[in-house]
């Protein structure tokens, strides 16, 4: 049932079914089968060519020959789609009992002419059997057997293609196929020596290493004692020369000591000299100051009183601006009255025009309304006089004696009847005039609504000039108040700045960091600070992102960090990268980047912190934010860091755990994890570990620099008299602007209350009204009812007259009839009541714009604008007097000024030549106090010459370095150099005697 595979249904190569070994070509002969799945009973298969094909039908069993040569060669019943071998046993049909039936396959194989007979049987218990030949053997016996023909029961796929294993074995991974291999091979049974092979060959090289870095280190021992011993060597022979030197070295120190003396002692006399000299120019310059100083003291006491002068006449001023102020903020508050007034006016005159045209055109409106009501009230008089319609003799003659029968029976009813609808249509016009009323109220509350929205809006805006006012009146008054305080506010800050700005000068002169930088560290600074500025996530280097718990460990984190201490920290990989294509671009030094998001670090062991003594990892011995930790981590790893040396070489070489560490001394001395040891620091090294005082400098240096620019900013803060005043004249004049809006704004308010109370009357009316006309659309509401109730009645009177009549017309009533007449009336009365009510409603329009008075409203505000001309004439008359005294008081005021000025210019020519005689007076004190200090300094340097002497003299004696003396009687010559030695080799002490 399967598809054809390429053993079973395809042609196979000419060695499908043979089987190579070493003793020469085996190949499959037959096969021999009994009861095996489709196959009944004995049958035989063959003899086999070097190429056989199978062909049949579905189900003919092609698939199960191949089954058959698996099961022989050792596949269980699994791979052969059985679950037991009982499976494997043919059977007629599913229910057949076999029990009692056994299968078995045998291959017959030829090798050089001879037979074997491989055969594997399912006995009837369902046990298999496997055999040899006919004898009986083990299932071990039978696969070795099978490969001494070439035969691997595990690794039958190898000449086995079953279907579907092609496209199986294409999916199989490289470890699958490999797996595969050894299978085929054999060599999957020395897997385990394999890799117990391997791992004695992995302990054997890494033993190898660490013997290889034993004996390298051991070389390195050897040879720095070879090195020691050249250096004691080469000591004792330098020793000697170094007694020779010693001596002309003391020499030379006491020649030059002594001739510094004496040329000290000649300068210490000529500065005395000079020294008198200058002490007599600074007592005449000293003479000439106070003179000078006595003049300015005059000029400054004038200067004050033209200024007490100048201030009196301002002030007299001063009193003069409230009450301009006032006025011209009333002349400004009637101009603005009477521009809104013009405005008004303006707006009543056309409002005036247009209802004298609107009166002409409503009059003319009503004029035609009436002749149209005439007309159509005759019409409907005419209608009601010619009565019904034409009818034949008979049946008019039938028709009125009918309605005179039903007249006299209904008379009664057409009676109340006639005066329920003369009620009714006399309601109508009262209803008409209750509508116009409500017309009307509407209008003049529209027009009112009208005039509350301007005065609200007014209001609004006076409200909003008030609250402004009264803002800047509160910030004049803060304003003021703060120039008065601000004096005292700003010298008592320059006191703190000045006290603050010593300390930090006295700490700066005393840092010891290093301030000269090369041109290589100012462009790579200018270079971080682009990166930092163009590329966002750049933070900076590594040691500016951290510092040090202590100045001490400054030298062993800079030895621990390295080169990455000058790493710059950066956010991300992506970041590091536009930086080095910036850095490459402005072709700038290369630069070592530490992304925070790739670099990985282990926690620091807590073994390394219980260590004992001074040691202790040096991560905790530096301070940094957690952000950054991983990069600082990164640049000093697991290193510990020792005070000394020794405690260092303990830990390093005679660790109880046999651990290696990496050890750091405070002097920057490393021992690496392999053993070796870098001694001290070297002047790079220090010149690194300078940054970190660099770092103390810098900030020292920008809060000196900030302290001097707030010192400098606050010289030019003081708020003046002249400030004072004008902050006073200006909030003056805001309260007089707030007190004639407050008054706009009440007048306004009163205005709006009034018109407010108008519009609640109105509404009143308004309501009232409704309420009186509801009241009549109810009375008429029932008066219709009772007249529909009485005609309800009187047709049923007249129907029943009338009933032969109508059924002899074709009629249902002869109520139809009388419609017809009965429809034009009321469309005629319609017609009149819709002209009727159009003639109210205008003559109402008419009345209303006759009641507007505009004629009055314009002459009101024609006097009003006349009473604010003749209020504005007045008042700037007022102005111009006042102003005219003002221009008095300032002209005499800006005279006084200009004296002022003159004497100000005066005092400060004084001034500036007083301050150039201190100036100088300054100058001859420096020079007098510099050549005091020149000459002191010569003593001072005299003696310690004298003293450096006598150390001299003692420090020779102390090293046993004997120095030729002059004799008792032997008198000292001029001061010489002492000749050199020449040679650097033996020579005796020095030669002869040496004179100083």
């Amino acid at each position: 049932g399967r598809p054809p595979t390429p053993s079973a249904g395809m042609p196979a190569a000419p060695d499908a079914l043979a089987f190579p070994n070493e003793a020469g070509a085996v190949r499959l002969d037959r096969i021999e089968i009994e009861n095996f799945k489709s196959y009944a009973g004995r049958q035989v298969v063959g003899p086999l060519m070097d190429m056989n094909a199978v062909v049949g039908p579905n189900g003919s069993g092609k698939s199960n020959l191949m089954d058959m040569i698996a099961f022989t060669v050792g596949l269980s019943s699994s791979d052969l789609r059985g679950k037991t071998l009982k499976d494997l046993v043919y059977r007629n049909s599913p229910d057949e009992d076999i029990s009692e039936r056994g299968a078995s396959v045998s291959l017959v194989v030829t090798c050089d002419g001879a037979e074997t007979r491989f055969t594997r049987s399912i006995t009837p218990a369902g046990v298999g059997k496997y055999s040899v030949n006919g004898k009986t053997v083990s299932a071990q016996a039978y696969d070795e057997k099978l490969k001494t023909f070439g035969v691997v029961s595990k690794a039958h796929n190898g000449f086995l293609v079953f279907q579907g294993y092609v496209s199986e074995l294409a999916q199989k991974s490289a470890k699958e196929l490999s797996k595969l291999f050894e299978q085929i091979s054999g060599s999957e049974e020395l897997t385990e020596e394999y890799d117990a092979l391997a791992a004695e060959k992995k302990r054997a090289e890494e033993e190898q290493i660490f013997n290889q870095q034993k004996k390298k280190g051991l070389a390195q021992e050897r040879a720095i004692m070879k090195r020691q011993k050249e250096e004691a060597e080469a000591y004792q022979a330098l020793l000697g020369r170094k007694r020779e030197l010693q001596q002309l070295q003391y020499l030379q120190k006491l020649y030059g000591i002594e001739h510094e003396i004496v040329t000290l002692r000649e300068q210490l006399g000529s500065e005395a000299a000079a020294l008198d000299a200058e002490s007599e120019r600074h007592a005449t310059a000293e003479a000439t100051l106070r003179a000078s100083e006595k003049e300015r003291a005059r000029l400054a006491r004038r200067a004050v009183d033209l200024e007490r002068q100048h201030a009196s006449l301002l002030q007299k001023v001063e009193k003069q601006n409230p009450g301009a102020i006032k006025l011209r903020e009333e002349i400004r508050h009637v101009d603005r009255r009477r521009a809104t007034q013009a405005k008004s006016l303006d707006k009543v005159e056309e409002a005036h025009k247009a209802a004298t045209k609107q009166q002409k055109g409503l009059e003319k409106q009503l004029a035609d309304i009436s002749d149209a009501l005439a007309r159509a009230t005759a019409e409907q008089q005419e209608a009601e006089s010619r009565g019904e319609v034409e009818m034949n003799k008979r049946q008019r003659d039938q028709y009125s004696r009918l309605k005179g029968e039903a007249g006299a029976k209904s008379a009664a009813l057409h009676e109340q009847l006639s005066a329920m609808t003369r009620e009714l249509r006399s309601d109508e016009p009262l209803l008409m005039q209750g509508r116009t009323k409500l017309d009307e109220l509407a209008a003049r509350r529209g027009v009112l609504e009208g005039r509350l929205g301007g005065f609200e809006e007014r209001r609004k805006g006076l409200a909003e000039r008030v609250a402004k006012l009264k803002a800047e009146a509160a910030e004049c008054e803060k304003e003021l108040q703060a120039a008065k305080t601000s004096g005292s506010t700003s010298r008592e800050r320059q006191a703190e700045l000045r006290e603050s700005l010593v300390q930090l000068t006295s700490k700066l002169s005393s840092s010891k960091a290093e301030q000269r930088e090369s041109e290589r560290d100012r462009k790579s600074a200018e270079a971080l600070d682009n990166l930092k500025r163009l590329i966002p996530g750049t933070f900076g280097r590594t040691f500016d992102l951290c510092k040090t718990t202590h100045r001490k460990y400054n030298a062993a984190v800079t030895i621990a960090m390295g080169k990455a201490m000058d790493a710059i920290v950066v956010e991300e990989e992506g970041v590091a990268k536009e930086g080095i294509k910036y850095l490459k671009a402005q072709k700038c030094a290369p630069e070592t980047f530490v992304p925070l998001d790739s670099i990985r670090v282990k926690a620091i062991p807590e073994r390394l912190r219980r260590l004992g003594g001074t040691k202790r990892p040096i991560l905790d011995v530096i301070s940094v934010s957690d952000k950054f930790a991983p990069a600082v981590q990164y640049a000093v790893g697991d290193t510990v860091v020792c005070d000394t040396l020794d405690e260092a070489r303990q830990l390093a070489y005679h660790s109880q755990t046999g651990e290696r560490f990496k050890v750091v001394t405070l002097d920057g001395t490393l021992i690496n994890k392999a053993g070796l040891m870098t001694g001290g620091a070297s002047h790079q090294d220090a010149k690194r570990a300078n940054k970190w005082n660099e770092k103390e400098h810098q900030l020292l240096k920008a809060r000196a620099e900030e302290a001097q620019r707030e010192l400098a900013s606050l010289g030019t803060v003081h708020a003046g008299e002249e400030a004072e005043a004008a902050l006073q004249h200006k909030l003056e004049q805001t309260r007089g602007a707030l007190q004639s809006a407050e008054a706009d704004l009440q007048l306004t308010s009163s205005k709006e209350k009034k018109l407010k109370k108008e519009l609640a009357d109105l509404a009143a009316a308004a309501k009232a009204a409704e309420a009186e006309l509801r009241s009549l659309e109810k009375k008429r509401d029932s008066r219709q009812k009772e007249v529909d109730a009485l005609t309800t009645k009187a047709n049923a009177v007249e129907d029943a007259v009338f009933a032969d009549f109508s059924k002899s017309l074709n009629l249902s009533s002869v109520r139809e009839y009388e419609q017809r007449q009965l429809v034009e009336e009321q469309q005629k009365e319609g017609r009149v009541l819709e002209l009727q009510a159009q003639y109210d409603k205008l003559n109402s329009r008419l009345q209303f714009e006759q009641r507007k008075d505009l004629p009055r409203a314009i002459e009101k505000l024609r006097a009003a604008i006349a009473a604010d001309d003749a209020k504005l004439k007045a008042k700037r008359a007022e102005q111009a007097k006042i102003e005219e005294k003002s221009e008095t008081l300032r002209a005499q005021a800006a005279t006084t000024e200009a004296e002022l000025a003159a004497a100000k210019e005066e005092q400060d020519a004084k001034a500036a030549e007083t301050k150039k005689l201190k100036k100088e007076l300054k100058n001859f004190s420096d020079e007098r106090a510099r050549l005091q200090a020149r000459q002191a300094q010569l003593e001072t340097d005299i003696q310690q010459l004298r003293s450096s002497r006598q150390r001299t003299f003692q420090t020779a004696r102390l090293q046993e370095v004997r120095l030729p003396v002059l004799a008792p009687d032997e008198e000292p010559e001029a001061p010489q150099p002492p000749a050199r030695q020449s040679g650097s080799g033996g020579g005796g002490g020095g030669g002869g005697k040496r004179r100083r």
